[in-house]
C-alpha cells in the first residue's frame, strides 16, 4: 500500500486474527505524514543512533 502520493509503497501483512483492513487502518494511523509508521521510524532512528555513538567510542 501506499501511504501518501508519489511514494514509493510499503508491504502490509495480515496478523494472528488482525484482517488486511484492520492492519492498513493501524499502519495508516501510525504514519503521522511520513511514508513509514512512526514505530518503525524511532527503531531505525534509535538503531543508527547507537551506532554512530558505538563507531565513535571505536567499539567496533
Amino acid at each position: 500500500m501506499r501511504t501518501k502520493d508519489n511514494v514509493k509503497p510499503i508491504f502490509v501483512s495480515v496478523g494472528y486474527a488482525v484482517s488486511l483492513d484492520i492492519a492498513i487502518d493501524l499502519v495508516l494511523s501510525c504514519c503521522d505524514g511520513y511514508r513509514i509508521p512512526k514505530p518503525l521510524r524511532e527503531a531505525h532512528n534509535t538503531i543508527e543512533r547507537i551506532k554512530r555513538e558505538a563507531k565513535d567510542a571505536k567499539l567496533f
